[in-house]
């Protein structure tokens, strides 16, 4: 477990790959105030990026109960924003 930017961070393993995966887990209510404010959620700005190298890839989200989850490819051994500056 991690502490991102704003929200807790978990290292999975996708089952189907073998990957590592970083999971987000954001309150619903609050990740729709914060897509409401920004026009556009943090899942659909990754999807309309997956063909980048630069930005990290989302491969899944979902909402459970009163939490979404976005889960991403994980950046090992660094801070994401290290792999933006590089």
């Amino acid at each position: 477990v991690d502490q991102g930017q704003c929200n807790k961070v978990v290292i999975g393993l996708n089952k189907f790959t073998g990957d590592l995966v970083a999971i987000k887990s954001i309150p619903t209510d609050k990740y729709k105030k914060l897509t409401a404010e920004n026009s556009i959620s943090e899942a659909d700005a990754m999807s309309l990026c997956k063909d980048s190298h630069y930005i990290v890839k989302l491969v899944d989200s979902f909402e459970l109960n009163d939490l979404t989850y976005i889960i991403t490819k994980y950046a090992e051994g660094k801070d994401l924003l290290e792999y933006c500056l590089i």
